[in-house]
């Protein structure tokens, strides 16, 4: 049986979801793109990952956890993210987001948070 192929970095997610056209109308549509993207470039990862009674992932590709946003104030973002920061399976998130942030490097109970801007690829 062949290797398996490494698992992108989290900065290579981020590449490719910001060179990709994804629906941003609504979040169902953005997480149904991310799905296809990933299933397309062959990437494996798991889906709607519940972390605790009141938190689920939107996706977990090995230990990177992404969650796509579309509406939604970036304290209210943050805090989220801080809540998925406790799981230990998450090493580093990916918020990929049309909300503008300050910064696009974040952190969150110490771990890394990438800012993967959904309009770039509508650039």
């Amino acid at each position: 049986m062949p290797d398996a192929a490494p698992l992108p970095s989290p900065e290579d997610l981020v590449r490719l979801i910001e060179n990709s056209r994804l629906d941003v109308s609504t979040e169902t549509a953005l997480q149904r793109g991310l799905r296809t993207l990933f299933s397309g470039k062959g990437i494996p990862f798991d889906a709607e990952v519940i972390l605790s009674p009141q938190d689920r992932i939107d996706f977990l590709i090995g230990d990177i956890g992404i969650e796509a946003k579309i509406k939604a104030s970036p304290r209210a973002i943050l805090r989220q993210l801080d809540r998925y920061a406790e799981d230990g399976r998450i090493g580093t998130l990916i918020l990929a987001t049309a909300t503008s942030f300050v910064s696009r490097d974040l952190e969150a109970r110490g771990k890394r948070v990438l800012v993967a801007s959904l309009s770039r690829g509508w650039l």
